[in-house]
């Protein structure tokens, strides 16, 4: 996950996707995306509301840690600011998607999930 909080047009509600994160023999590498083009996609009011929610949250670990704190402008980083590894996040997902009540069709559980249309779930 490379998408950073300047990916994030709050006031149009558009997110722009041009890079993905590798892991790579050397560590994890920032690069384009499959096709190298950028995607936009409309992000709804309510997910808005959760993004400002998650940023206030993370500001609040960034003060946590201090110096020690990576502040690469992430949107979706580890408590340090680093970013999760792309292999983590892929098992992850799998093993939530394995839990997830029937029928339902959020990509993580209920209980981390903000947004009101996984609520059901």
């Amino acid at each position: 996950m490379a998408l950073e909080w300047t990916d994030l047009d709050w006031d149009r509600g558009i997110l722009e996707v041009s890079k993905s994160l590798e892991q790579t023999k050397k560590g994890l590498q920032v690069k384009g995306t499959k096709s190298d083009e950028t995607r936009r996609f409309s992000i709804p009011a309510h997910v808005l509301e959760v993004l400002r929610d998650h940023q206030r949250h993370q500001q609040e670990e960034r003060e946590l840690y201090g110096a020690d704190y990576a502040n690469l402008n992430l949107i979706f980083a580890r408590p340090d600011g680093q970013y999760y590894s792309p292999d983590r996040i892929g098992a992850r997902s799998r093993s939530y998607a394995r839990r997830r009540p029937a029928g339902c069709l959020a990509p993580f559980p209920a209980a981390l999930c903000r947004v009101p249309d996984y609520a059901a779930c």
